[in-house]
């Protein structure tokens, strides 16, 4: 329009085309709605938004104020809904609706980790191993580091109640923290070590009530053998 300047789509011809060196625009708190594909340093778009980086400085998305929550997400995938199946908090929160898979396409869990020598989760305290988990060659390691005691849990309720250690030099505890011997069974009322076989109900066991050692069995028979 030569009063105003408005361009409208009859004053632009379909084939027409802008080189970016030639404009700035600004399109202020305006939408841009397209039916075709976004292309930034390509023009052949594969998908909807394609971005061929040639200086490498990526792709962000920055709040301009400080969030306190992970309620605001940087970035969100729908999958034909308002339901997020991924996103990304502005606090660095991730959410998956389904499996997640590293070194895989095809995650058969929740979690599935694929590496063709060493899978493997490792835990740091400050930048610092402390911990691991993997499965290297015909065994599947669970280590400890940096002095730590390697403790097995179990509850009623959400609290943290140790039942089993090892600790640094190899010792197992039951009932205790702090193991004496290659095995230590602790316990309030008689401590016990009982034994069995899966095709009779026959069981003998090693008890001690904080003054004498028993053994005990219920089979008729009980028998202890030496050997050289």
């Amino acid at each position: 329009d030569p009063v105003d300047g408005t361009i409208v789509n009859s004053d632009i011809n379909a084939s027409a085309a802008i080189a970016g060196s030639k404009i700035s625009p600004d399109f202020g708190s305006q939408n841009i709605v397209t039916t075709g594909s976004i292309a930034i340093g390509t023009s052949s778009p594969n998908t909807k938004l394609d971005v061929r980086d040639g200086s490498a400085t990526g792709i962000s998305s920055r709040s301009t104020s400080t969030q306190t929550t992970d309620t605001n997400k940087g970035l969100k995938v729908r999958n034909n809904s308002d339901t997020d199946t991924f996103s990304v908090s502005y606090r660095g929160q991730g959410y998956f609706a389904s499996n997640l898979g590293i070194g895989t396409t095809s995650p058969a869990s929740i979690l599935t980790i694929n590496h063709a020598t060493n899978p493997s989760i490792r835990f740091e305290d400050s930048g610092t191993k402390v911990a691991s988990i993997n499965a290297e060659g015909s065994s599947t390691n669970i280590a400890s580091f940096e002095g730590k005691s390697i403790l097995f849990a179990a509850s009623s309720s959400s609290a943290f109640t140790e039942r089993m250690r090892i600790d640094t030099s190899g010792k197992v505890g039951i009932g205790t923290s702090s193991p004496a011997k290659a095995l230590e069974v602790v316990s309030n009322t008689v401590a016990q070590i009982q034994c069995g076989m899966a095709n009779n109900s026959n069981r003998s066991s090693l008890m001690h009530n904080g003054s004498h050692l028993f053994l005990d069995t219920t089979a008729d028979d009980f028998s202890l053998n030496i050997a050289n």
